[in-house]
């Protein structure tokens, strides 16, 4: 396997991981705490969705990566996942709910809501690959700098 198509299988792995673990914890979130429950355990559930799977995909990620490259490199690579992947995943919410809408006219209404996360998964895998492929040539680049 070349190295660009590896760097890509880790990226999509890291991120689809990260997207069902939130679209899980999120779900969660909304049926555990009943009616009862205060605004102290509402927010811990919603920090915890929001944090465990990102934390988690990190970490993997991190580990993954140290495998083939570098520390510095697989360190700078991860903090970008890190700092742009929920962001990607925040701005890929409402395309997902127009490709599920559209999935939803093409095939019917049980195929909504898949579109809607499919959609939302490759969105964000997309445009956090981008991000971590430019933050490996950056790392690279500097690398090739400090070393002369």
């Amino acid at each position: 396997m070349s190295d660009n198509t590896w760097f890509l299988s880790s990226v999509a792995k890291a991120t689809i991981a990260t997207g069902i673990g939130w679209c899980l914890l999120v779900v969660l979130g909304s049926v555990l705490p009943g009616p009862s429950a205060g605004p102290i355990a509402r927010a811990f559930i919603l920090v915890a969705a929001v944090l465990v799977p990102f934390v988690l995909g990190a970490w993997w990620m991190f580990r993954r990566l140290r495998s083939r490259y570098d520390r510095r490199l697989a360190r700078s690579v991860t903090t970008v996942f890190v700092i742009c992947t929920p962001i990607f995943l925040g701005a890929a919410m409402p395309l997902g709910q127009l490709i599920g809408g559209r999935a939803e006219a093409l095939f019917g209404s049980g195929f909504a809501a898949l579109g809607a996360f499919s959609g939302v998964i490759l969105i964000t895998t997309c445009l956090s690959f981008i991000a971590c492929v430019v933050a490996r040539s950056v790392t690279r680049h500097e690398m090739r700098i400090t070393e002369r």
